[in-house]
């Protein structure tokens, strides 16, 4: 779960991650970011199932130490 924006890479305490995105917009007290990871393919005739428990679902990442993100897998909330 995010807890703050910065600038630039943040000082991290034991456990943290910084993930480096782009602010695509901005409005009132509110960003859209876009970390590069918006599209996830699944192999040819897998994707409706997965559609089907969408809101169940959390993605695994795996972050560089420079704070590119790359997604690793999906997993089933329940």
């Amino acid at each position: 779960m995010p807890v703050a924006a910065y600038g630039s890479r943040p000082a991290l305490r034991a456990g943290e991650v910084a993930l480096k995105g782009r602010v695509s917009y901005s409005w009132n007290d509110g960003i859209a970011v876009m970390y590069g990871l918006e599209k996830y393919y699944v192999p040819e005739g897998t994707g409706k199932p997965l559609e089907q428990k969408a809101s169940r679902l959390a993605v695994r990442l795996k972050v560089a130490p420079w704070g590119q993100g790359k997604i690793e897998g999906l997993e089933d909330r329940l």
